[in-house]
């Protein structure tokens, strides 16, 4: 009888093993992208406002992206730039970048980015600053890839 035991959780543990080796791993096949905006910092000398765009998957490229940027407030909502644009492909582990130096203005503001492409769920991403004549403080350049 306690053979018999044995045997059976002995199989039941090898049938619980082959199933679980057995179900493939649910991988996502699409790409992500990774979405950021910057503003300048006056320490290196920049002061531009912009935005990245990452395509993280190497093996999957992103298509059909279409991206809108903008840059909103200041004292009396006086910054109103908006900037639409579309790229056709970003292969895998590629970037696009985008910085402006044609943004004034004087108060604090929204930037943010929307991307919305045809194999990709959509994606935001948005900062708080303010913009002091030309500079547009913000987060940096090198944190908007976080």
């Amino acid at each position: 009888m306690k053979c018999k035991l044995h045997a059976l959780l002995v199989s039941m543990l090898l049938i619980g093993l082959l199933h679980l080796c057995l179900i493939p791993a649910s991988a996502d096949p699409e790409p992500k992208l990774n979405v950021g905006v910057f503003g300048a910092s006056l320490m290196t000398g920049l002061r531009q406002a912009g935005f990245v765009i990452s395509n993280d998957n190497e093996d999957v490229a992103a298509t059909d992206i279409h991206y809108t940027f903008t840059v909103t407030g200041g004292f009396g909502d006086s910054i109103d730039y908006t900037l639409e644009g579309q790229k056709d492909e970003l292969r895998g582990n590629q970037a696009f970048l985008f910085s402006t130096r044609s943004i004034r203005g004087f108060g604090p503001v929204t930037l943010t980015l929307t991307t919305v492409s045809s194999n990709v769920q959509e994606g935001t991403a948005t900062s708080k600053g303010f913009q002091l004549g030309p500079y547009t403080l913000s987060t940096p350049y090198v944190l908007a890839w976080f």
